[in-house]
Parts: C-alpha cells; sequence; structure tokens
C-alpha cells in the first residue's frame, strides 16, 4: 500500500522507444494491482513494442516500475515477480517437455511441478512429448503452463491466443481466470481477439501510432460508448462534448458517442458500440 492505495502492479510513465521507423510516444500507464490490463491495436500499432520496452528489451526512455520496483535497480526481484509468454518460444522443436520442466524446475525455486504436471495432463501433454509432436494449442498452453507455475505476480502476454481454434482459447480465458482468483495477481494481455478480451479485461488501452488513443475500464466501455447515426442536421444538435469521433457515409453520419446516461441520445438512431467499433472509429481519425 501506498498513500493508502493499493500499489500499481505496473506503473509506467513517459515511456519513449525510437526505432528506426517507428516511435513509440510519451506512453503513461497504470494496472491497478489485481486487474487485467487488455492492450488492443491495428498490426504495427506498438503493442509489442511497448510491451517489450517495459520489460527493457528495447532501449527506452521513462519511467517503468513493477509493484514500485525497477528492473535496473531490483532486477532479481522483478524478474521473479513477472513471467513473460511472448509470441516465439526459444527452445528447440527436439525439446522434450519434460526437459523443459526440469530447466525451470532448476532455474525457478518456486516452479510448482506438481501442478505443472496437473496442467499438461488435462490438456494431453505428455512429458515425453517433444515440441514438435504438440499441435499450436498444445505449445501455447505449455507455455502459459511454464510462466504460471513459477508463481509469478504479474503475468505479461503478447497475443497469447493468436491463431487458436474457439476451444483452446476458451480453455486459456479459464485458466487466466483462475490465475487471476489470487487478488494479488495482475496481466497485462495484447490481442486482436477483441470478443475474448471482453471476456476477461478490467481495462483497455488502445495504442494506434505509438500512441494511447483511448484507456477506460471494460464497464464503461461496454455501456457508455454508443455508434448514433444522424443526418447532417440532427449532427449539430448533438452535444459536443459527448462526440468522440464522426464519420460520413453517404448523406447519413454515424457518430461515436460516450454517454453517462442513455437518455442523452433520447430521439436519436443509435446502438451500444462493441469493442472493435471504438477502436475502428478512434483509430480511422489517423
Amino acid at each position: 500500500m501506498q498513500g493508502g492505495r493499493m500499489m500499481d502492479a505496473l506503473h509506467v510513465e513517459g515511456l519513449q522507444v525510437k526505432l528506426h521507423n517507428f516511435t513509440l510516444n510519451n506512453i503513461t500507464l497504470d494496472i491497478p494491482q489485481g486487474s487485467v490490463m487488455g492492450l488492443i491495436g491495428r498490426n504495427g500499432a506498438g503493442k509489442t513494442t511497448f510491451i517489450k520496452s517495459v520489460l527493457n528489451l528495447l532501449d527506452r526512455k521513462g519511467i517503468v516500475l513493477f509493484h514500485g520496483r525497477s528492473l535496473e535497480k531490483d532486477h532479481e526481484e522483478v524478474c521473479r515477480d513477472i513471467a513473460y509468454v511472448g509470441t516465439d518460444f526459444d527452445f528447440s522443436l527436439n525439446t522434450k517437455v519434460k526437459t523443459l520442466r526440469k530447466i525451470y524446475r532448476d532455474f525457478y525455486s518456486e516452479f510448482d511441478e506438481q501442478q505443472f504436471e496437473s496442467l499438461c495432463e488435462k490438456s494431453d501433454i505428455t512429458l515425453k512429448s517433444k515440441l514438435s509432436q504438440l499441435s499450436l494449442g498444445q505449445n501455447k498452453l505449455l507455455q502459459l503452463y511454464l510462466a504460471i507455475c513459477r508463481k509469478p505476480v504479474l503475468l505479461i502476454l503478447d497475443e497469447p491466443m493468436a491463431n487458436l481454434d474457439p476451444i483452446t482459447r476458451r480453455e486459456i480465458i479459464e485458466l487466466l481466470s483462475e490465475f487471476m482468483i489470487d487478488e494479488t495477481h495482475s496481466i497485462l494481455i495484447s490481442s486482436h481477439l477483441l470478443s475474448d478480451l471482453e471476456k476477461i479485461a478490467d481495462y483497455v488501452t488502445l495504442i494506434d501510432h505509438g500512441n494511447i488513443v483511448l484507456k477506460d475500464d471494460m464497464v464503461h466501455l461496454q455501456d457508455g460508448y454508443y455508434e448514433v447515426f444522424v443526418s447532417k442536421e440532427e449532427l449539430t444538435k448533438l452535444p459536443k462534448e459527448i462526440i468522440i469521433h464522426v464519420r460520413k457515409l453517404g448523406d447519413e453520419y454515424q457518430a461515436l458517442c460516450h454517454v453517462l446516461d442513455e437518455c442523452q441520445l433520447e430521439g436519436y438512431h443509435y446502438q451500444r458500440a462493441d469493442l472493435e467499433t471504438i477502436m475502428y472509429y478512434c483509430c480511422e481519425q489517423k
């Protein structure tokens, strides 16, 4: 606790990364302890760059704190408390599951062998199997099992459900939900599968062209955003303070609006905006 408030699992302030053809611009973001932050955006928007820079895998400027500690000053403690699952798995396809179990057991003192074996059995992953013998879904589940059985308090996941079938994606969502039963646990997860994020995320951050263009909690995103269909004359009567973005389609205008009460839209033709629609409007401005 700090100042009577629970310390953030991740605090990022003024984060800047300059690559040869891309810039991450002055990103500031907090993930409250005990919550799931979904990171969304189109391909090349900066999601993976953000994750890698937070983990100090890229040169960066700014402040990055994990539960108030930095990787630079408290490297061992921070590395013990966070687990990262990226898009690549840096082991040979000939590596056996039991070899990975040994590596993790030897390297991480908190590694829970019994939990790991139980999870593998649940997914029909045998200890004698090579990575090459596992399906795409089993490979990703295996990576998540290894990460979770290390007993981290913060999981950082980059597209963990990409290219997976609906059943495996559901298994991952259930796995992450079980991880979050512990109120000290937190997750940062990037994904293009917005419907999956809607099931698990408490907060969503939208990145586009290296900038944060939207940050909100999932309740507000699901209940407070509407797509309003109006004529040019009706558009002028919409309160400007509720309009986020307007697009013209033929003779009609479509406006993404954020309202505190649905009654503010009385008399207009509108529908609730889902996460995909919100993302489309916000990114179309660029």
